[in-house]
């Protein structure tokens, strides 16, 4: 099972209801990019995975992600997340 999420409601967010129980249903979950945009921070940034059996090679596909991320879109960056 996914780590379990503060709000994972039907009615207050639907969009991480939706996504964890797919992600139950599937079993073995190998990546999940959780990319955030909130109005209370000025950046765009990935939030650190939840994925239970995250290793160092997913760890460096993640990089390279964001990286490539990065270069396309001026918006995103690394160095910050959720305070």
């Amino acid at each position: 099972r996914t780590v379990p999420y503060e709000a994972p409601t039907l009615h207050r967010s639907p969009e991480v209801a939706c996504v964890l129980a797919k992600m139950d249903q599937v079993g073995d979950c190998h990546v999940f990019l959780d990319v955030h945009g909130d109005e209370g921070l000025p950046f765009n940034f990935l939030a650190i995975s939840v994925v239970p059996n995250w290793q160092p090679h997913r760890q460096a596909l993640h990089g390279a992600f964001a990286a490539a991320y990065c270069r396309a879109n001026p918006d995103m960056q690394t160095q910050y997340c959720y305070p």
